[in-house]
């Protein structure tokens, strides 16, 4: 969850920095998504497809949310 949060964080600084820059200057880097335990490293898909894989990732359930936060 806090490597979501992350990741949307920097999106979101990446946007703002995009929107506010000169035109004339070449375009920021895509910031790269924080790796995630057990992900296997892809052969060099796009930043913007990476983001888009995480959406299939399913969500946790309430009863796995609750039990996880009364350990």
């Amino acid at each position: 969850m806090l490597a979501g949060i992350f990741d949307s964080l920097q999106i979101l600084q990446w946007m703002y920095a995009t929107v506010h820059r000169d035109p004339d200057r070449p375009p920021l880097p895509v910031p790269e998504p924080l790796p995630r335990p057990g992900d296997v490293p892809a052969e060099a898909p796009s930043p913007a497809s990476k983001y888009l894989a995480l959406a299939d990732v399913p969500a946790a359930t309430p009863a796995e949310l609750a039990a996880w936060l009364n350990s």
